[in-house]
């Protein structure tokens, strides 16, 4: 076979096959999801003398803003070029020329007065005006002249690529109806409170750059790495707040809002300590970012969520008193599932049937799981024996009123209303009521430095502890917020508050 007389057929059937009739080799049959990298794949690639990578030459040796709005921003072809897989003159193997052809089709978030106009050349050419981006610009597709940007709201109310919609109703703001939780204070932020977070100096190529709130050094947040966040959250929630990129009155008020260290935020500006003590979450490999599972974060994003404390999975806070209810205590509960000893069995359970199978206070009748003995470090015995400070006239008489001498004390917190959420709210008692999520220097249940909550080891081998708070008022305050005396040695009948931690005499 003479194959240098072969190779035109083949080749001229190659090209054919990219034209308007239906058949295997047509465009129409070659179209895939996700442009615009398929429609290289496909047809546009570098070496083709039809239809050339328009971002790497755009068919006259120059890419144009191809670069700009797909390399960097990752723009879809179907952003501008709306439809044009069926206009005739996209297949007809001819480069895209002459008065009759028109090349852009914008979508809907460039609705007219968008415009593309096309310059007959040499060279040919054209010109974008009223887009949504840009504004009333008229921008040269070759031209070296710069752009200007719309606040970042005319944007971000979209999709954009793979950026979800940030603004609107369906974004991350108040502005969606669902969001119960957000920085921003009121509806959508407006552009400064965008830029106090946001470093845009490279904004258009596809990396999300944060600001230092104390330096202003730009920070990038990778996705595969969440822990890259933590510089930038850090860096607000401390003692001096956002002492350099606040748009407030002062730095405790970076967004004009919502004031850092002030009730109901009034942890806002102890987080970046408390990360740094012995103990915590930082500790087991959390971080600040993440959707609520071991060794990612307990916060869905830096925007907003459907949940308090724009946390990634539920925490009902305020909590409902006097009963319990999973999904109420769902981001600590679903985290801690993975850990042998802070199970939500661990916690509440008891033996059904055994030494500290009891019920506790109005609308609750046993402890939720029944487990084949009791687990938790945090409970009450009264019946130790004789002898101080076993005997019943000891200190250690803590829940006399409901009547039991051994008691599961996570499972009796939680019947109680005896709570101030954020220091403000009345409420029943939480997970943070009593531990420090963020950090803290008691090895023993990771409970708020300020409780002084000590533990003691007995000649006899048992072990126990107190709260041995400097001022019997102390648990009023923050961050514990208690409302009820129940652990002041001033009340009566109370005393010093105590708990076992071994043995479980059971």
């Amino acid at each position: 076979m003479n194959v240098r007389a072969f190779m035109p057929v083949l080749l001229a059937t190659a090209v054919f096959g990219c034209g308007p009739a239906e058949g295997p080799d047509a465009l129409t049959n070659k179209q895939v999801t996700s442009p615009p990298s398929n429609c290289n794949a496909v047809c546009h690639s570098a070496t083709s003398i039809i239809s050339p990578d328009p971002v790497i030459t755009n068919g006259s040796g120059s890419a144009g803003k191809h670069v700009a709005h797909v390399s960097d921003i990752g723009f879809d072809c179907e952003k501008c070029h709306l439809g044009y897989d069926s206009q005739i003159t996209h297949m007809n193997q001819q480069p895209e020329t002459g008065p009759a052809v028109t090349l852009v089709y914008f979508d809907s978030t460039n609705p007219p007065p968008a415009l593309w106009t096309k310059i007959q050349g040499p060279p040919r050419t054209g010109t974008c005006s009223n887009l949504a981006c840009h504004g009333t610009d008229t921008l040269d597709w070759y031209g070296t002249d710069t752009s200007s940007y719309q606040d970042c709201v005319t944007c971000h109310a979209y999709a954009i690529s793979s950026r979800r919609q940030v603004v609107g109703a369906q974004g991350d703001f108040g502005g969606n109806s669902s969001i119960a939780s957000h920085h921003v204070n009121g509806s959508d932020p407006t552009n400064a409170q965008c830029l106090v977070c946001h470093n845009q100096s490279t904004h258009t190529q596809g990396t999300v750059r944060l600001r230092h709130a104390d330096t202003g050094a730009s920070i990038v947040y990778d996705p595969a790495d969440l822990t890259s966040l933590e510089p930038f959250c850090l860096s607000c929630h401390d003692s001096n707040g956002a002492a350099l990129t606040s748009i407030g009155p002062s730095a405790f008020r970076p967004f004009a809002g919502s004031t850092l260290g002030q009730i109901p935020y009034l942890g806002g500006t102890r987080v970046a300590s408390d990360w740094g003590k012995s103990y915590g979450h930082n500790q087991k490999g959390l971080t600040c970012m993440g959707n609520g599972s071991p060794t990612t974060g307990c916060h869905a994003n830096g925007h907003g969520s459907s949940h308090v404390g724009i946390l990634a999975r539920n925490m009902t806070l305020p909590v409902p008193a006097d009963r319990y209810i999973e999904n109420d205590y769902d981001l600590c509960l679903n985290c801690h599932s993975s850990y042998t000893g802070v199970r939500k069995e661990d916690i509440f359970g008891v033996r059904f049937g055994g030494a500290y199978y009891r019920g506790y206070g109005p609308g609750f009748n046993f402890p939720p799981y029944d487990i084949p003995s009791i687990h938790t470090k945090f409970r009450d015995q009264n019946n130790r024996g004789t002898g101080y400070p076993y005997d019943n006239s000891s200190i250690y008489i803590d829940f006399w009123l409901w009547g039991a001498n051994s008691v599961n004390l996570h499972w009796v917190h939680i019947a109680l209303d005896v709570w101030n959420y954020r220091g403000a709210v009345p409420s029943g008692v939480s997970c943070t009521a009593c531990h420090n999520v963020h950090g803290t220097n008691n090895p023993y249940g990771m409970t708020h430095d300020e409780m002084g909550y000590q533990h003691y080891v007995e000649v006899n081998g048992d072990q126990y502890s107190q709260l041995n708070s400097i001022s019997p008022y102390l648990l009023d305050l923050h961050p514990m917020n208690c409302t009820f005396g129940c652990h002041k040695p001033v009340e009566p009948g109370f005393g010093q508050a105590s708990a076992w931690f071994e043995s479980a005499n059971e």
